[in-house]
């Protein structure tokens, strides 16, 4: 029997495939009305990628549009992510700032699910742990940009992810 997890009232691993739209706004301004076309394509799930922000040092403003962000989302789930350069995203946060960030947004109250990159090392399982208590899901990320590992790697670190706290799907 496959093992579901929710994001909100979404079940992952059960069911017909799920969609995700991705939210890449580079102004904080532009967020909220990038929400329309894609709230329209009535989505299951939207991820709100905040490496491509050229503004997301600013907290006070990052949080409170991430509050609107919920408002207007409903019941659709909110997964918000912050890929590193070295991951394949678009900015840069030393492993402090990235964590900290981490923080705010999984004690915001406004986030579903937060993605972790594996690659961050030492803070993971407490971002995980931290997620966990405050009923926010936690994806755990790795990324291959030359080819995919074999499967006996992928099962690796898999259960490496698991062990760091990662939500089980």
């Amino acid at each position: 029997m496959p093992k579901v997890t929710y994001i909100r009232r979404l079940p992952l691993g059960d069911g017909v495939p799920k969609t995700c739209v991705p939210l890449t706004a580079t102004r904080l301004a532009d967020v909220v009305p990038q929400l329309t076309p894609i709230l329209a394509a009535q989505p299951d799930l939207i991820e709100w990628r905040l490496d491509y922000l050229a503004d997301f040092t600013a907290k006070t403003a990052l949080l409170a549009t991430l509050k609107q962000v919920r408002q207007q989302l409903g019941a659709v789930p909110l997964l918000v992510t912050f890929r590193s350069q070295a991951e394949g995203g678009n900015a840069v946060l030393s492993s402090t700032d990235y964590q900290m960030l981490l923080q705010q947004l999984i004690n915001s109250g406004h986030v579903d699910a937060v993605d972790i990159e594996l690659s961050r090392g030492e803070c993971v399982a407490a971002l995980c742990a931290q997620a966990r208590a405050a009923q926010v899901q936690s994806v755990v990320s790795a990324h291959f940009f030359q080819q995919t590992p074999p499967v006996a790697d992928m099962v690796a670190l898999l259960a490496q992810m698991g062990q760091q706290g990662a939500a089980d799907y």
